[in-house]
Formats: C-alpha cells, structure tokens, sequence
C-alpha cells in the first residue's frame, strides 16, 4: 500500500500537505516516499521532508542518488549542503557517485559530490544482479567503461 505521504511528496510533489502530515505523524521512510520525491526539480516539499529530520540516514542516501537520475544540480547541492553523506550505500548497492556516473550527469554534479565527500574508489555492491548495470565496479571503472574523459580527469585531480 501507498501513504499519504507518499501522495503529497512523491507523486503530487505538494509542500503544505507534506508539512502537516509529517506534523501529525506520518512516517517518511516508506521506501516510496524517498524513492519518488526526488522526481522533479521543484524541491519545496522534498526540503520540507530533509528539514523535519525524519528521515533515516537509508532514505537521504537513496533520495540524493533518485536526485542524481533527474539530474538536479541546485537540488544535489542543496541535499549535500544539508550533510546527506554521499558515500550512503543504497538499496540497490550504489551510491550516488555510482549512479552520477552511470546516468552521465554533468561534470558539475560529480564535481559537487566530491567536493562534499564522495569516493570514486569505492565498489558498488551487488544485491541483485538485475537491479545493478555495473556490478562490483567502482565510480573510476565506470566512467572509463562509459568514455568519461572529463570524469576522469576531475578523479585525477582529486
């Protein structure tokens, strides 16, 4: 089944909703609340999730990697402004910096990752073969695999 919650931040993305049912106790770790809210660029009611300090750490590493699919700058620079850690391994065995690379996000994405943290040496795990495109290869291997000169070269110079 599907929460309220989920309703407001994850599919209708609405801010004053999302406030007052986290206010009346609604829990934002549901696994869809965190995977869908991060779907749009309009971030006013995933702030509002961040900012009630309900979310375990499980939910803020896989709402900074969703953010990584939409490709969402001001969004991922907000979340790391907050102190979301980017090396959180998620669910699926990645971290953001995994998924940044595997999503060929903007060299500025991955730039702001690392500068919050992010370990382009570490190994995306592999829970399920079918839910991982570069199993036990690190965020280095994948841009190399994927031609990302630029990436490479902003790793080098880390």
């Amino acid at each position: 089944w599907e929460s309220a919650l989920y309703g407001a931040a994850g599919i209708a993305h609405h801010a004053e909703l999302t406030r007052l049912l986290l206010e009346r106790g609604a829990n934002p770790n549901d696994e869809e609340t965190p995977y869908h809210a991060p779907e749009t660029y309009d971030n006013a009611a995933l702030k509002i999730l961040v900012e009630s300090g309900k979310l375990t750490d499980k939910s803020l590493g896989t709402i900074l990697l969703r953010k990584t699919d939409w490709h969402d700058y001001e969004g991922i620079k907000w979340l790391l402004e907050q102190g979301v850690q980017p090396n959180r391994r998620t669910r699926w065995g990645k971290m953001a910096i995994h998924n940044a690379v595997l999503s060929d996000n903007d060299i500025k994405i991955i730039e702001a990752l690392l500068e919050h943290g992010a370990d382009p040496t570490l190994i995306a795990d592999r829970p399920n073969r079918s839910q991982l495109p570069s199993p036990g290869k690190s965020a280095v291997a994948m841009a190399a695999r994927r031609g990302r000169r630029d990436v490479l070269e902003l790793f080098e110079r880390r």
